[in-house]
């Protein structure tokens, strides 16, 4: 269920974006396509991050942590297509409007360094360099490009909304030829919510059971009891069955 619904709203919201004509940026097809990505390795990485540093341990689960990391550095090259096709598709077709928000995005806007630093270099190279380099890849490694995504993945939240609200009419001070930044209230808003959301989990966590001391045991068990059904379904290569 919890699969579907995240489906489901990220591609539910790129489509409410997709069809705004107002906006130059977020009226493009590939918006639902974009967001939908963006949702699946966020909470991948949120997932992997968070069990990496407060789960129970175990080489079973381990291995699990290790292969979502491979799936996270999948869709990060996925979404290494994506973006230089957004960019192809508003460069040739030329739209002045929609020039001036990849312009304020990269070049000449308020945050052109979180674009560069933070969702490109922080959040998608660093991290696939980081699952996909090494031979045998850690779960540190793992867990860090993790972290590396998240940040990747508020960056690009942050290039979505600023830059398109510094062009156009609904721009603040556009005809000065200024830019609409954040006031520091709205950072201490967002630093705010984080604080809080992080005290939840811990509350929470330590007043329900979710993961006991026994937990990595049973972990392990479970993993061989499937390990040992699938061995006795499928035949084994060894007799040439």
């Amino acid at each position: 269920l919890g699969i579907v619904v995240a489906f489901c709203l990220g591609a539910g919201v790129g489509a409410l974006f997709s069809v705004l004509p107002g906006r130059s940026l977020w009226h493009t097809g590939l918006f639902p396509v974009t967001f939908l990505v963006s949702a699946l390795v966020s909470g991948a990485s949120l997932v992997l991050a968070a069990a990496s540093l407060t789960g129970p341990g175990g080489e079973a689960e381990k291995a699990t942590l290790l292969t979502l990391g491979k799936y996270i550095g999948v869709l990060l090259a996925f979404e290494c297509v994506i973006l230089p096709a957004e960019a192809l598709v508003t460069v040739s077709g030329g739209i002045p409007s929609h020039m001036e928000v990849l312009r304020a995005i990269a070049v000449d806007g308020p945050f052109p360094w979180v674009f560069w630093v933070l969702q490109i270099g922080l959040g998608t190279m660093v991290p696939l360099l980081l699952i996909s380099l090494p031979k045998k890849a850690s779960l540190g490694s793992v867990s860090a490009a993790a972290v590396f995504v998240l940040i990747g993945v508020f960056a690009f939240r942050l290039n979505f909304v600023i830059p398109q609200m510094s062009v156009g009419d609904f721009a603040q001070g556009s005809l000065n030829g200024e830019f609409f930044v954040p006031h520091m209230l709205e950072w201490n808003f967002v630093v705010f919510g984080v604080g809080v959301s992080g005290l939840l989990f811990m509350a929470v966590s330590w007043m329900l059971p979710i993961m006991p001391k026994e937990a990595a045991f049973y972990f392990e068990l479970a993993t061989r009891r499937r390990e040992s059904m699938w061995s006795a379904l499928l035949p084994s290569r060894n007799t040439g069955g």
